[in-house]
């Protein structure tokens, strides 16, 4: 979902009351609104199972490396490495293309030998700092363009911004500033809405926690479902 920081922020003012439909927000209010934003993001960005925002990514495979590292001096170069890699389909020169299967990142190293060379079907991903490692298997032997979807941290936002994210995310993220305003405009944080965060967190994390499954069955790689009970303090959903 596509969204305004400048909505963001208007959101979170009236989910305390601060703003009505209609009202024009402060600069003052807006400022302070932003920066207070911005801390949600840099605490998610340390949190587990925490907020992504979804970019593409990729390019041509070099012929004979399974290898390869994703970030600001990889082989794919990206503003920060991903954490994690929901899709990659490999696009061929006749003009068709096949996705690729995720295992975890030790099978695909295990099967990623020069023996088994050929179109690879499989990819595994380590969301290593500063650059993540993507190892694909076989082992390409054709430069063939490989896309992605990645996912990354929300870098700090300006009022300006257009920001794409997942579902639930905008919900979270209007939830949480408001809950960090509240104190700075005199005003609660009602019941309802801190249980509205509450329950927001918990289906973001939860879906977050992605399962790699090694074996053929239509579950490998389901992220875990919705529901259960958020700990704040290990950024788990049990």
């Amino acid at each position: 979902m596509q969204i305004t920081v400048t909505d963001l922020i208007y959101g979170a003012l009236t989910e305390i009351r601060v703003a009505r439909g209609g009202d024009v927000v402060r600069a003052e209010d807006q400022a302070l609104c932003l920066q207070l934003l911005n801390e949600v993001l840099e605490r998610l960005a340390v949190t587990p199972n925490a907020v992504y925002a979804r970019v593409p990514g990729g390019g041509p495979l070099t012929p004979g490396i399974s290898t390869y590292q994703i970030g600001p001096t990889g082989t794919f170069i990206t503003p920060r490495r991903p954490t994690r890699i929901p899709q990659a389909v490999l696009h061929f020169a006749g003009g068709t293309a096949q996705p690729l299967t995720e295992r975890s990142l030790e099978w695909c190293s295990a099967q990623a030998l020069p023996a088994s060379a050929g179109i690879p079907q499989f990819f595994g991903y380590n969301p290593a700092w500063p650059n993540g490692s993507l190892v694909l298997a076989p082992v390409p032997t054709q430069p063939d363009v490989l896309a992605l979807v990645l996912w990354t941290e929300i870098a700090a936002v300006a009022d300006t911004d257009t920001i794409d994210l997942p579902p639930g995310y905008s919900e979270l993220l209007r939830l949480w500033t408001a809950k960090k305003a509240a104190p700075s405009f005199a005003r609660e944080f009602s019941g309802a809405s801190q249980q509205a965060l509450l329950e927001c967190l918990a289906d973001v994390f939860g879906a977050n926690i992605g399962r790699v499954n090694d074996a053929d069955t239509r579950d490998g790689g389901v992220p875990g479902g919705r529901g259960g009970v958020y700990d704040y303090r290990t950024g788990e959903v049990y």
